[in-house]
């Protein structure tokens, strides 16, 4: 061999490991971005779903932070795919399982000055009954 094609094969080979490396660094970013996607999406589980004039009323528990504690539940208005309000809230369960018995879900009374939207009241066990906004218009709020 002489020495120009020996400087070639070197050169070759580090431009094959350079791109090997870039190969497995792109795997690996797509693999976190995979578990992340399926953390998100997984965890949601529905758990009640109410109509409120041409409005729906979404209860998702969003996940289990321990074993035997609170579990935080999503609460969303929605309009056709169109979420236009939302907010978090950490439940006491206690272990057990979140179920419709512990909130119940009302459409919001123009006429009192709150608007278009839903509350949702919730009175799980070892916790206070927590009152819940969903406005059309505003910003969502637990009370």
């Amino acid at each position: 061999m002489t020495p120009s094609s020996n400087r070639v094969s070197t050169a070759r080979r580090i431009v094959l490991i350079i791109l090997s490396l870039l190969l497995a660094l792109a795997l690996v970013i797509v693999g976190i971005m995979a578990v992340a996607w399926w953390q998100l999406t997984a965890r949601r589980t529905t758990l009640d779903e109410v109509e409120l004039g041409g409005r729906t009323v979404i209860v998702q528990e969003v996940g289990q932070a321990v074993i035997f504690g609170p579990s935080t539940v999503r609460l969303s208005l929605r309009e056709g795919r169109r979420e236009l309000s939302a907010v978090e809230l950490d439940v006491a369960n206690d272990g057990k399982a979140l179920t419709p018995d512990i909130w119940r879900i009302e459409p919001l009374d123009p006429a009192d000055g709150e608007g278009e939207g839903a509350r949702v009241i919730i009175r799980a066990e070892e916790m206070p009954e927590t009152w819940c906004m969903l406005p059309v218009q505003g910003e969502a709020h637990c009370e």
